[in-house]
């Protein structure tokens, strides 16, 4: 039974809202108004937090079955 397959929907969902929010940054910032240091700090989070996002993806597929007593 595949009951990680909410676990993917939900998170696919939550990248792609993300990816959204990227994308109005980009605009915002090419028509609106000139990004700051400050923007360019958050955007460092965010990297730094999408990196090891990453990490933590890579490490799903190594982890090895093995349930716990009853």
């Amino acid at each position: 039974m595949m009951q990680s397959i909410h676990h993917y929907s939900r998170t696919l969902t939550n990248l792609n809202n993300i990816n959204g929010e990227l994308q109005s940054l980009g605009y915002l910032f090419r028509e609106v108004e000139e990004s700051t240091a400050t923007d360019a700090s958050f955007i460092d989070s965010f990297v730094a937090a999408a990196q090891d996002m990453i990490s933590q993806a890579e490490a799903l597929k190594t982890v090895e079955f093995d349930p716990s007593e009853p």
